[in-house]
């Protein structure tokens, strides 16, 4: 069963209203003509998560996957300002990215089967990728253990970065490797060497391999 799921949708170049409930719109397409959707370099992403949804063994799990983005990923400039509340915070700033406790809503339909899923709005095609401007990542209620969550939140934040789900990858190598259980802790912790060329050596953030994956056939050991 497929545990990740990524959506994206259009966004022009005006501010959108700030909204607890991702867009109806959304697809399962990463790209846009060709182009990976990805935060803009520099951008500094306020990030939202409430102690309402989370306790702090699992914040803890969530801060450490958003310090692992920003330093494996340093080439692109991207920084993460962890907002932790107690209440709901309407996100603000030119970049920002909720964290939703709750089943994801997947074509408008909530999808029992999904562990996290990334939606994200974004902007014209700039230096060959759609500059991310906002984003919402929810995760499944069962979603519990912080080690799971820091490994979850990782996965969607690959997503952001450009990177696709990697079908062939093994479970533990690639951040962009899917299909375990909601609660495995078995999965990568950190990106594999291929995730970060991908995202870091490759100003476009687009994957040098193809296919929108961390990594291919020829450098990515092969699921059995």
């Amino acid at each position: 069963m497929r545990a990740f799921r990524v959506v994206i949708i259009i966004m022009v170049l005006t501010a959108i209203a700030a909204s607890q409930t991702p867009p109806s719109n959304a697809n399962d397409n990463p790209q846009q003509g060709g182009y990976p959707a990805a935060w803009p370099p520099g951008a500094v992403v306020n990030v939202y998560v409430s102690t309402q949804d989370y306790n702090s063994s699992q914040i803890a799990g969530i801060q450490q996957a958003f310090a692992t983005a920003q330093t494996a990923f340093s080439a692109s400039g991207v920084t993460f300002n962890v907002v932790v509340s107690s209440g709901y915070t309407p996100p603000s700033g030119p970049y920002w990215l909720a964290i939703q406790k709750m089943t994801p809503i997947i074509d408008g339909q909530p999808d029992f089967g999904v562990a996290a899923y990334a939606s994200y709005a974004y902007t014209g095609a700039q230096n060959g990728t759609l500059p991310i401007t906002s984003a919402y990542i929810q995760v499944a209620v069962a979603v519990a253990d912080p080690l799971a969550l820091e490994e979850r939140m990782l996965h969607e934040l690959g997503h952001t970065f450009g990177l696709g789900d990697c079908s062939y990858c093994n479970w533990g190598y690639s951040l962009m490797a899917y299909g375990e259980d909601f609660n495995a802790t078995d999965g990568a912790s950190y990106p594999s060497y291929e995730d970060i060329i991908s995202v870091d050596l490759y100003g476009s953030y687009g994957d040098p391999y193809g296919g929108g994956d961390g990594c291919d056939d020829d450098i990515c050991p092969i699921l059995p």
